[in-house]
């Protein structure tokens, strides 16, 4: 991600003049958790986070969400809630195509297509935005690039949110299903668009809802345009 897409309206990535901003229009890893980090302290949001607790079950029982977490330390807490956002987004699990010798292979994955393209003689990426005709059988690639999945094993929902071909649904805008307002939302699910971007825009939507401030249309206006 460029430097000008990352951070939220309220805290600009690019003028803080933190150790993250450096001159690259592209930072790495450590420089957007720097970033967060900062983002967190400085709104008091680290004390709403429970860090190192993994959440193994969020299900719907009697018009109320029953959840079920671990921490690392092994102690399990079964809470009750009104609401749940899922908010793991499709970056938590990679979607590993089946391929023979894969599990024999220790490298790892990194964004790094920019930089190949200066030192490498071709850089294919795979993408099923693009219309393009059909190659194919290719071989002797050094590197492959995987992209991840959604993956939400902990969410029970009666199979009203199903997942067919890396695809979650049905889901109003990305972000609700119909047949679940405003019990339970989404964040961070299209592949396509500017995540700080799409994040912040889909929370202060969320909150709206749920704070009554903003309408949804009725469940089948809502289905009607899923399906179109």
């Amino acid at each position: 991600m460029r430097s000008e897409t990352i951070g939220f309206q309220d805290y600009p990535f690019i003028s803080k003049g933190q150790a993250y901003n450096d001159s690259s229009r592209f930072p790495g890893h450590r420089e957007v958790f720097l970033y967060i980090n900062d983002y967190a302290t400085t709104f008091g949001l680290t004390k709403l986070v429970r860090f190192e607790t993994n959440v193994v079950y969020a299900g719907l029982v009697n018009g109320k969400w029953r959840v079920r977490s671990r921490m690392e330390n092994g102690v399990i807490a079964d809470e009750t809630f009104y609401v749940v956002v899922v908010c793991n987004g499709h970056n938590t699990k990679p979607r590993t195509a089946e391929i023979l010798g894969i599990d024999a292979w220790s490298g790892n994955d990194l964004d790094i297509f920019m930089d190949i393209t200066q030192v490498a003689k071709e850089v294919h990426i795979a993408s099923r935005s693009a219309k393009v005709g059909v190659l194919g059988n290719m071989s002797s690639y050094d590197n492959l690039k995987l992209h991840p999945m959604y993956h939400f094993p902990f969410l029970d929902t009666n199979d009203i949110i199903t997942m067919e071909d890396n695809c979650v649904g049905p889901l109003y805008k990305h972000t609700f299903p119909p047949a679940l307002v405003a019990w339970l939302s989404f964040i961070g699910l299209p592949l396509m668009g500017i995540g700080f971007i799409l994040y912040e825009f889909q929370s202060k939507w969320i909150a709206g809802v749920l704070s009554s401030r903003i309408g949804l249309p009725s469940e089948e206006e809502m289905m009607r345009d899923v399906e179109a």
